[in-house]
C-alpha cells in the first residue's frame, strides 16, 4: 500500500518526459525500507526530481513508516526460520 501511494505522488509530481513506471516503483519502494539500499541511482533521483513541499513531506512520513515496519519485518522474518 505505502508502495503504491508512494509512486502515486511520484507519478503526480515527475514530468511526463521523465516518467517511467518501473524506476519511480522502486524508488518509492527504496525509500520505504531504510535499512536496505537497492541502488544509488534511485536514492539521486529524489535529489534531481523537483517535488512540491507536499510531496516531500509525505516522503519524509514515508521514511518514517518503512524505520517502523523494519522491525516487524524482521520479526516476521525470524519467525519463518525458527524450528516449530
Amino acid at each position: 500500500g505505502f508502495t503504491l501511494f508512494g509512486f502515486l505522488v511520484l507519478w503526480s509530481n515527475v514530468p511526463e518526459c521523465d516518467r517511467d513506471a518501473f524506476t519511480l516503483w522502486w524508488a518509492s519502494f527504496d525509500l520505504l525500507l531504510p535499512i536496505i539500499e537497492l541502488d544509488e541511482s534511485l536514492k539521486m533521483l529524489f535529489d534531481k526530481l523537483q517535488l512540491s513541499k507536499l510531496a516531500v513531506s509525505y516522503f519524509y512520513v514515508h521514511n518514517m513508516i518503512g524505520f517502523i515496519l523494519a522491525p516487524f519485518l524482521a520479526a516476521g522474518l525470524a519467525g519463518l526460520t525458527q524450528k516449530s
